[in-house]
């Protein structure tokens, strides 16, 4: 619901924009030359481009953090698995019960 409303807001301001900047400009590229293009158009496509660009410069930071992500979620899970293979020993399996009764005692004392 709200990125419709956001949309719809963006929508309105662009159409403002291109309503009120109709002056039409010639646009002179290094082999290239236009003319008669409303500036409207003109500053949409730098924008455009600008997103484009930034995209695809942050496409090799999010590969890095997603392979990162991946490998220490790995490593939990690896942790994971140590924990409950101690939690199945005996011994400290007894040490973890005596543990929580010592912490029910302290949490609530016996009352007189």
């Amino acid at each position: 619901m709200w990125g419709l409303i956001i949309g719809l807001l963006i929508a309105i301001v662009i159409a403002a924009f291109a309503s009120f900047n109709s002056t039409p400009v010639s646009l002179n590229l290094i082999f290239w030359k236009m003319a008669n293009v409303p500036l409207s158009l003109v500053v949409l496509f730098a924008v455009l481009l600008g997103v484009v660009m930034s995209a695809l410069l942050g496409i090799p930071g999010y590969l890095r953090n997603s392979r990162a992500r991946k490998s220490l979620e790995k490593k939990i899970k690896e942790q994971e698995n140590k924990i409950d293979t101690l939690e199945h020993i005996p011994a400290i399996k007894e040490a973890n019960e005596l543990k929580n009764e010592e912490e029910t005692k302290i949490e609530n004392p016996p009352q007189n």
